[in-house]
C-alpha cells in the first residue's frame, strides 16, 4: 500500500513538473515576442513617433498574431492536462517536440514581419504553426490511447479536444494556400479562428446540455 502511494505521488509530481516546464517555455516565447519590438533613437516629436509606429505596423501585427496563437496552444494544452493522470517517457518527449516548435515561434514571427511579402518567409511561419498544432494533436492522440488519461474521460470530451487541437493546423494549411496567391494577405486567414473557436465552444455547451437531460 505504501509503495502504491509512493508511486502515485511520484507520478503526480512528474506531471506537475512537466506542466511547470511547459508554462515556462510558453512564457519565455511570449516574452521574446515583445522584446522584438524595440524603440530606436527618435526625435522627440509626435511626427517622428507616429512615423515610426506606422513603419512597424507589420511587426505589431506579427506580435499580436503570434501572441494570440500561442495563447490558444497553451490553453489547449491546459485543457488536455485536466484529463491526464500521469506521464511517461513517450509523453514527455512529445511535449519536448511541442516546446521545440513553440520556442521557434519568435524566430518565425520575425521572419514573417521582416519578409512578409516573400512566400518562403510566410510558408515557414505557417509550417511552424502547423507542426506546433499537430504536435499538440499528437500529444492528445497518444494520451487517449494509453493508460495516462483518466479512465472517466468521456468520449465527447476526447472528440472535442481533438477538434480544438486541429483548429490552428487547419487555418495554417489554408494560409499557406492563400500565400501562393498573395503572401501579404495570407495570414488574415487566422481571423477565421474567431469564428471556429466559438463554434467549437458552442458545440461543447450543447453536448454538456444534452448530457444533463
Amino acid at each position: 500500500m505504501a509503495e502504491e502511494d509512493f508511486t502515485a505521488e511520484a507520478e503526480m509530481r512528474d506531471k506537475s513538473r512537466l506542466e511547470t516546464f511547459v508554462d515556462g517555455v510558453f512564457a519565455i516565447a511570449i516574452t521574446i515576442l515583445v522584446l522584438e519590438l524595440q524603440v530606436p533613437a527618435l526625435q522627440s516629436t509626435n511626427l517622428a513617433v507616429v512615423h515610426y509606429i506606422t513603419e512597424i505596423i507589420p511587426e505589431i501585427f506579427g506580435y499580436f498574431l503570434s501572441f494570440f496563437l500561442l495563447a490558444i496552444l497553451l490553453n489547449n494544452h491546459h485543457r488536455q492536462f485536466r484529463f491526464i493522470k500521469k506521464t511517461n517517457a513517450n509523453f514527455w518527449w512529445i511535449n519536448i517536440l511541442l516546446l521545440s516548435l513553440i520556442s521557434m515561434v519568435p524566430f518565425s514571427t520575425s521572419l514573417l514581419t521582416g519578409f512578409g511579402g516573400i512566400i518562403t518567409a510566410v510558408i515557414f511561419f505557417n509550417l511552424n504553426m502547423l507542426f506546433a498544432g499537430l504536435s499538440l494533436f499528437l500529444l492528445w492522440e497518444y494520451a487517449q490511447r494509453t493508460d495516462i488519461i483518466k479512465k472517466d474521460t468521456e468520449a465527447e470530451t476526447i472528440i472535442l479536444i481533438r477538434r480544438r487541437n486541429l483548429a490552428i493546423p487547419f487555418i495554417a494549411f489554408i494560409s499557406m494556400g492563400i500565400a501562393s496567391i498573395s503572401p501579404e494577405l495570407s495570414n488574415l486567414a487566422y481571423l477565421l479562428l474567431f469564428a471556429i473557436i466559438p463554434m467549437i465552444n458552442r458545440l461543447d455547451s450543447i453536448i454538456s446540455g444534452l448530457r444533463k437531460i
